[in-house]
């Protein structure tokens, strides 16, 4: 549920070999996801739309972050 009692949000993940698919139903907001990946993803994709900005892979931490101020439908695919 948001904090601002505007309805919820499910955040649904399917980790596969060559890909994690990350689908959000519900209320839309802007979001950052922070993915655990051990190397850097080939290619991410919003709603079919290849993302070029707002997206940083850290090496280090080996986390992909990931922020939305809007969408479509909420589907993600990350090529792995």
């Amino acid at each position: 549920h948001h904090p601002d009692k505007s309805g919820s949000t499910t955040l649904r993940v399917n980790n596969q070999a060559d890909k994690v698919e990350i689908s959000l139903d519900g209320v839309k907001k802007p979001h950052i996801l922070r993915i655990h990946m051990p190397i850097a993803p080939r290619t991410i994709e919003l709603d079919g739309i290849v993302l070029t900005e707002n997206c940083y892979f850290d090496p280090q931490t080996e986390k992909l972050t990931i922020k939305t101020s809007n969408y479509q439908e909420g589907h993600y695919t990350i090529y792995k």
